[in-house]
């Protein structure tokens, strides 16, 4: 398994755990020998609403449905295999889940995420261990990131973001 980050070179040298988006496609389609490439686009401080008097501030992240190939983070509900291949749903971690919707079964339930999506719930992760560095609890398709992030997902995006500082 390996990651790709980012290398910046300005006073000092910084990573950062990100790349610009099409690389993911790139990377599939020039390594076939890769058995799996998964984007992950992480989003800190999204209003996530459950119902007009629920409301809350979460980190979440727009994912490949590889992510669940890739990483060993084990569903509690719902198939591995199809929990992110269907536009507009998501998957929650065990204890969002129950910060969310108390002892009901989350499954089939709606979500708002920042007034731009409406997502149905279709898979409830294990509570994420903490030696891992990814933190949201929230994972939807990364699809619908045109939809809720749209400049995120252009082919040169990262190219328009330098111009400004030139």
């Amino acid at each position: 398994m390996c990651r790709i980050y980012t290398e910046f070179h300005d006073d000092k040298v910084r990573y950062n755990t990100g790349v610009p988006n099409p690389l993911g496609t790139v990377f599939r389609n020039e390594h076939p020998v890769v058995e799996h490439v998964g984007r992950i686009a992480f989003l800190k401080k999204r209003v996530v609403e459950v119902s007009p008097a629920k409301k809350f501030e979460e980190d979440i992240a727009f994912a490949d449905p590889e992510f669940l190939d890739i990483f060993n983070f084990p569903l509690v509900q719902g198939n591995p295999k199809t929990v992110l291949h269907e536009r507009n749903t998501a998957i929650l971690t065990d204890r969002v889940a129950r910060k969310y919707f108390g002892d009901d079964d989350p499954i089939g339930k709606l979500v708002h995420v920042d007034d731009s999506l409406v997502v149905r719930i279709t898979g409830i992760l294990r509570d994420l261990p903490p030696n891992t560095d990814f933190r949201s609890e929230m994972f939807i398709p990364f699809d619908n990131l045109k939809d809720h992030t749209p400049w995120m997902v252009e082919k040169d995006w990262w190219r328009l973001c330098w111009r400004g500082g030139s």
